[in-house]
């Protein structure tokens, strides 16, 4: 039986090899199996770049979908207390910030952009923060 980690390994692989529908359905798998095994965190984490992945595929209705559910439950898990870190979610953001710009909700990309930059500031992430300035002129 595959690990987490070797589905997400080999979701590395496809995607480098441009093949982001297979790395979308081994991150997917990756997710499915920390999520089995209690670990949610790692769980969201592997789902976050299933969604890109999908974006990547061209599949932004299961993108979306994707996620947006990455993102409440990141919200949820700040509600409870728990420490998703600043970093990840601005990846999460930046993900949906995309995401909601390829379906033409252009308010909510500003939004998840927005919100975005904030963590990427934050963190001293200079790059993030530049994508988010840039997405947003583009919106």
């Amino acid at each position: 039986m595959a690990t987490g980690e070797g589905f997400a390994g080999w979701a590395k692989k496809a995607w480098r090899d441009g093949k982001f529908a297979e790395s979308a359905d081994f991150y997917r798998r990756s997710a499915e199996v920390f999520d089995a095994s209690g670990d949610f965190v790692r769980g969201a984490y592997a789902a976050r770049h299933q969604a890109e992945a999908l974006l990547k595929a061209g599949d932004a209705a299961g993108a979306s979908d994707c996620i947006l559910e990455i993102v409440r439950f990141y919200r949820a898990q700040e509600r409870q207390g728990q420490d998703v870190g600043r970093l990840e979610m601005a990846n999460a953001l930046r993900v949906a910030g995309l995401v909601e710009e390829a379906r033409g909700n252009l308010k909510d990309a500003e939004g998840y952009w927005g919100e975005a930059r904030v963590g990427y500031l934050a963190e001293g992430v200079e790059a993030g923060v530049e994508e988010c300035d840039v997405r947003v002129k583009i919106i």
